[in-house]
């Protein structure tokens, strides 16, 4: 699925995506491991939802 969101966003132009995940569940960890290569942008913040961390990834 998210190929298919990367390509359709490459495809009409943008450059990045951005996106929030949970830290504590381990989701944030993952999305750091399988993008490690194209995170620009990364920080911790805390939002109504707990600990999140805030990525910007290139396409």
């Amino acid at each position: 699925m998210m190929k298919l969101l990367e390509d359709t966003a490459r495809s009409r132009g943008y450059t990045f995506v951005t996106r929030d995940a949970r830290v504590g569940n381990g989701y944030a960890d993952k999305i750091a491991q399988n993008y490690r290569e194209r995170i620009v942008e990364s920080h911790e913040k805390t939002t109504a939802f707990g600990p999140q961390r805030y990525f910007k990834i290139r396409l």
